[in-house]
């Protein structure tokens, strides 16, 4: 091997290094765009995965240019891999019920709900739980993924009788002002609705 080669080489295993720096930081931002509605510290836990993923399949790419072999390293972030999913297996349950429960959803904040033994006003859904106050003043936080196994009993008197109507509107438009006419069109006593 000359020294050109050499050069080449580690010039190489840089450049490796400077793509995976940039993908690593170019996910982190699309990431944090995507997923701006989850809570931060979950936001920036899935932005580390993903960080820890590409830097190391970069630095992978990287030896393997050198020439080293990354059967052993593979082996284990695989071994790694299976653990991890293992450890965070009820957390991934939960935020995947949560998303399932967004197609049809039997109840919202401020709703009164019966689920798995427990009865509370729902005060809080968040990607992992639904958090309940109870008649004595306890939160009590129920895993989403119950949601999807246990009859769930809203219990809000004529909850049947709500609609919900949901309504996009551009950054430019005033909030308040925007919500003053609805309800004023609402309230309209010539609005008629026709079965």
């Amino acid at each position: 091997m000359t020294p050109y080669d050499f050069l080449y080489e580690i010039a190489i295993f840089g450049s490796i290094l400077v793509m995976t720096f940039i993908a690593s930081r170019i996910f982190g931002l699309i990431i944090r765009g995507v997923f701006k509605t989850w809570m931060p510290m979950m936001r920036a836990h899935f932005q580390r995965v993903v960080s820890v993923t590409i830097w190391v399949i970069g630095l992978m790419f990287a030896f393997q240019q050198l020439g080293l072999r990354v059967d052993f390293l593979l082996l284990v972030l695989g071994l790694i891999g299976v653990g991890a999913l293992i450890a965070v297996k009820d957390t991934l349950e939960n935020i995947g019920a949560k998303y399932f429960s967004d197609v049809y959803v039997p109840f919202k904040v401020g709703d009164i709900i019966k689920v798995a033994g427990s009865t509370g006003k729902v005060i809080e859904i968040n990607p992992i739980t639904t958090v309940l106050l109870t008649e004595n003043e306890e939160l009590v936080s129920i895993p989403n993924s119950l949601f999807l196994k246990e009859k769930t009993e809203n219990l809000t008197p004529h909850v049947w009788k709500e609609i919900l109507v949901p309504i996009t509107i551009g950054s430019n438009i005033n909030l308040p002002e925007f919500e003053s006419e609805i309800l004023k069109t609402c309230n309209n006593p010539t609005l008629t609705l026709s079965p």
